[in-house]
């Protein structure tokens, strides 16, 4: 059996064991663009900057849900320490902040009117118990050996990721969402999701999917909240996108049969180019030219940073 650490395959250069929603999204988005992103770690600036943001910004959220809800620390002195909190990180990280709506200002903004806006709502994060202590479903690290019904895969393979967290409805012990957070500079209208590629998306499927395999009560779906980041202002949204067994199910054929074409790929030391896709990618340039001088291109134009899918969060 694989080790839930073992990032890559001892038999098979190239190929990945573990996979998360980033990855298997850029593997149905394009295989060269998983080559470039995932087998490469090449992101764009502002990938970096929007990374790096949405960090801090759980961590500020995180910090306060476990000041509040677990140590029980009276919610206004909660907040003004998550206030100091994201004022200490924002010192400690390097942090370029040349976009507008993107910065040390909007960051500490978010969070703080975030907490204001949802201060009296009815979900809280759900409670599980570890070895006899209690511990509160935030930033929830997971791994689940993917089952190989059909035969389909030559390596043993783990699905991994980091929920935002679990909330549960202080009134009805039943009504159980995973939480899933974002920040957008886009208007908050009704149809956002299905606009801007969270319903459906790999993301969402396979959170409610994982989320079925490691709780003991079932799930009705994603909670997803939005965080509107402008200059001048944030706002606020809340989306339930639900998610049924027979969706579920669905997931995971396709995350078997995208993880096969990925086995192929590997094998053959090729990641073909879904070209139908270019308008989009940050590397269409890089594809667009003769592939002996596709590193240089990547050299100038990305900067390499590495994410790890198997780092646990907490």
């Amino acid at each position: 059996m694989t080790n839930e650490k073992q990032i890559y395959s001892d038999k098979i250069p190239n190929l990945r064991l573990w996979h998360d929603a980033t990855s298997l999204a850029q593997a149905e988005f394009c295989p060269r663009s998983y080559q470039h992103r995932i087998l490469e770690n090449w992101s764009t600036h502002n990938d970096n900057i929007h990374l790096l943001f949405g960090l801090l910004y759980h961590d500020g959220l995180e910090h306060f849900t476990l000041q509040h809800h677990l140590h029980k620390v009276p919610y206004e002195d909660a907040l003004q320490d998550t206030f100091a909190f994201c004022q200490r990180e924002l010192k400690k990280r390097k942090w370029v902040d040349d976009l507008p709506e993107k910065n040390d200002h909007t960051l500490i903004r978010s969070v703080i009117w975030y907490l204001l806006h949802y201060q009296n709502e009815a979900y809280i994060p759900y409670e599980y118990e570890v070895g006899g202590q209690k511990k509160l479903a935030v930033e929830l690290t997971f791994a689940i050996p993917l089952e190989d019904k059909h035969n389909l895969l030559i390596e043993d393979h783990t699905i991994g990721g980091h929920m935002d967290g679990v909330l549960v409805n202080k009134n009805d012990p039943e009504d159980i969402w995973i939480q899933e957070r974002k920040s957008t500079k886009k208007t908050l209208n009704t149809e956002f999701p299905t606009q801007n590629g969270y319903d459906p998306s790999t993301q969402v499927f396979l959170y409610s999917w994982a989320g079925a395999q490691i709780l003991p009560e079932p799930v009705y779906g994603v909670m997803l909240d939005v965080t509107q980041t402008t200059v001048n202002f944030s706002r606020f949204r809340r989306y339930l996108i639900l998610k049924n067994q027979e969706q579920l199910a669905e997931v995971e054929r396709n995350i078997r049969s995208t993880i096969a074409s990925l086995e192929m790929y590997a094998q053959e030391n090729y990641w073909p180019q879904h070209t139908r896709n270019c308008w989009s990618c940050p590397f269409k340039k890089v594809c667009s030219e003769p592939e002996s001088v596709r590193k240089s291109i990547l050299n100038k134009n990305f900067v390499q940073s590495v994410w790890n899918p198997a780092e646990v969060r907490s």
